[in-house]
């Protein structure tokens, strides 16, 4: 479905993400990084979920992401469930440095997929904190994401991306495929 809103008489288009993945692999930062707010050293929890409003130009077409940052705390579980409704794609996030958030991933996604009401959402996985030292082989990536296209009755857009949201790494081409990923499905 497609929401238009009007911009200077051209067509804009809302777009509603989730950040999912463990706590603290990043989700806050690569969310502020995007938004222009630089990057922060001090780690705090995000309780619940947080929100963002970003205008941005993608392929020409104005696009308003409405970025909900939902917190990775196996405690907010309930709470995070809420959030997917309405939801069009989805950043599932972990740490490279991290085997355990990796290890994860695939319960984010059925997390997506139960609580979401839009079906099958195109994700983008990112691995952040590519400046860290690896702790995930490349070769258990690209394993994972076989896996995941193997496994889907349903073609589902899928894309894989390293970012670093300490240096900005990879940050805006994160939400510009992601954008990408919406025209396709929805427009």
């Amino acid at each position: 479905m497609r929401f238009i809103h009007v911009f200077m008489s051209n067509e804009s288009y809302l777009f509603k993400i989730v950040l999912l993945g463990e706590g603290a692999v990043g989700k806050t930062s690569l969310r502020k990084r995007y938004m222009g707010e630089g990057f922060e050293q001090a780690y705090s929890i995000t309780i619940g979920s947080d929100f963002s409003i970003a205008n941005k130009v993608i392929d020409g077409y104005k696009v308003i992401f409405q970025i909900w940052d939902l917190s990775g705390q196996p405690s907010f579980k309930i709470v995070r469930t809420g959030f997917y409704m309405g939801t069009h794609a989805a950043l599932i996030v972990f740490d490279l440095a991290n085997k355990h958030s990796f290890d994860e991933m695939e319960n984010w996604i059925n997390e997506l997929y139960q609580h979401g009401t839009r079906g099958k959402v195109p994700i983008v996985i990112v691995g952040n904190k590519n400046d860290l030292i690896p702790q995930v082989s490349e070769e258990s990536i690209e394993q994972f994401l076989a896996i995941c296209a193997s496994l889907s009755d349903t073609p589902v857009k899928l894309h894989y991306l390293e970012t670093s949201a300490l240096t900005g790494e990879n940050v805006e081409t994160v939400f510009d495929v992601l954008g990408r990923f919406f025209f396709e499905k929805y427009c």
